[in-house]
């Protein structure tokens, strides 16, 4: 167990078995040359996130449990070794759904009004960028085939489809594919545990998924001996005059769309009220405070911003401080309890947004009033013991 605020390491990636690898390996296509950086960049969003670690036993399931060997395989779903000798309700794949991304390849096709064979088949004869462009494309599919393997190809939704009553029926659900994906994932559950894969790990950090593909056959053996642990990830409600806008995971950032124009809002925070001016506001909870918000808070000297996943609060820092002979700015940070909630009011006069972990994105216009609180509703992530 690790302190508060301090990164946990990674385990070992398990290897496959060797049916599981054979599926997963899919067809082969040549390796490209990468000439430069930039263009592995285009591929890869990455935030950096610091984990925590306040881990809460799940209710009514055994700790105790001893590792089994991975089971065998069987064609369309994935059974345990043998049943567990707890006495509990173990959690099987037929109770799991994993939600997959689309890979950029799909995503461009799509944006070209194309269809994916035919995208492919162009790209396979381009630069080394449209190879690898491929190749991420076909080892996404072979992981998906080979998760549909495991779970049962009813249990897998494409990230296109998602919906809250698409998972509604899950006790588990799987997120496969980044960061970003998590992020995107989590909007759609409510009390459900959710566990991260990553399914790229050589080109996305990851650092909100606690699983690669590898694990994935130990991970539901540990499943079925019902030997897992729940973390309460804090999570953000956020509503512009009086209608809600959504959920947010990560961070909440408002202030004018365009980065060269001065974003001003009142603040009302503690019974004191005050005008801010400056790049924008950024409120992040813990799982976001190693990105966005503590690259913010670096510009100000500060070493170490990040502060548990599991902790019930938010914080907020006001992006470049207008220093101005003009009072203004008198507490450019804070922090936001349970039972408190954040009031803005925007004096945006150009485009006022609101943007939650950079996928929600509503208007802050001139005169509109946001408030922001800590949710009800903490994110769920699953561990397995």
């Amino acid at each position: 167990m690790k302190a508060p605020g301090t990164a946990q390491p990674r385990p070992a990636a398990r290897a496959l078995p060797a049916d599981l690898l054979a599926v997963a390996e899919g067809p082969s296509y040549p390796k490209p040359t990468i000439t430069s950086s930039s263009e592995l960049g285009a591929l890869t969003k990455t935030d950096s996130y610091l984990s925590a670690g306040h881990l809460e036993p799940h209710t009514g399931l055994s700790m105790g449990a001893e590792i089994q060997p991975s089971p065998p395989l069987v064609t369309g779903q994935w059974r345990p070794s043998k049943a567990p000798g707890t006495g509990q309700t173990p959690l099987l794949a037929t109770e799991i759904v994993a939600v997959t991304r689309l890979s950029k390849l799909e995503y461009l096709a799509g944006k070209h009004r194309k269809s994916v064979h035919d995208f492919k088949e162009e790209l396979s004869k381009g630069s080394a960028r449209d190879l690898l462009l491929v190749e991420s494309h076909e080892r996404q599919k072979s992981t998906e085939r080979a998760i549909a393997t495991m779970l049962g190809v009813h249990h897998l939704v494409s990230r296109d489809q998602v919906s809250s009553e698409a998972l509604r029926s899950a006790k588990l659900v799987l997120s496969i594919g980044g960061d970003n994906h998590l992020q995107y994932v989590a909007q759609f559950v409510e009390d459900t545990p959710l566990v991260g894969v990553n399914s790229y790990p050589e080109h996305s950090d990851g650092v909100l998924c606690s699983l690669t593909f590898e694990d994935l056959p130990h991970f539901l053996e540990r499943l079925a001996q019902g030997n897992y642990l729940v973390e309460k990830w804090a999570r953000a409600d956020v509503e512009t005059d009086g209608m809600p806008i959504g959920r947010a995971l990560c961070d909440i950032g408002c202030g004018e769309l365009h980065f060269f124009e001065m974003s001003k809002h009142l603040l009302n925070y503690r019974g004191r009220q005050d005008l801010h001016k400056g790049s924008g506001l950024l409120i992040a909870t813990g799982a976001g405070s190693t990105g966005w918000y503590s690259s913010v808070r670096r510009q100000s000297g500060a070493l170490d911003s990040s502060f548990a996943r599991t902790s019930p609060e938010l914080r907020f820092i006001l992006r470049e401080p207008y220093a101005g002979r003009l009072p203004a700015n008198t507490f450019p940070e804070g922090d936001v309890r349970e039972g408190e909630e954040l009031v803005l009011e925007s004096l945006n006069d150009s485009q006022g947004i609101v943007i939650l972990d950079s996928l929600t994105k509503a208007a802050f216009p001139l005169g509109s009033i946001m408030k922001v609180k800590l949710s009800e509703h903490p994110l769920r992530v699953l561990f397995v013991n």
